[in-house]
């Protein structure tokens, strides 16, 4: 379904609230997607200062917007996005503070 709104310079990432950590990010009425990508960005800039592939990543790659409740898209180069994909399957892809990555789309 959402196949044709998400091009190949979008990412999805799926995110549940992780109910072991909730976020300090969320507010009930309203989940503000932008302070969520910035904790994404933080987190995982923080994890991976070592890999500097993945670093310089994280610097390129931009908010895109959201999707859903529950649904964040990053924006950014087919590399970039790869680079993304793959520190997923590898299992070292961390989740913004208080939520779980459940899934990754294209």
């Amino acid at each position: 379904m959402f196949d044709k709104l998400i091009s190949q310079n979008y990412l999805l990432l799926v995110l549940n609230i992780d109910p072991i950590q909730p976020s300090p990010i969320i507010n009930t009425n309203l989940l503000n997607i932008r302070n969520v990508y910035s904790s994404f960005i933080t987190i995982n800039r923080e994890a991976h200062v070592w890999y500097q592939e993945v670093y310089h990543t994280l610097e390129k790659i931009q908010f895109g917007g959201s999707l859903g409740t529950n649904g964040l898209l990053i924006k950014g180069s087919k590399k970039c996005l790869n680079i993304i994909k793959r520190i997923y399957c590898q299992r070292l892809l961390q989740a913004p503070y208080g939520f779980i990555i459940s899934d990754l789309g294209k």
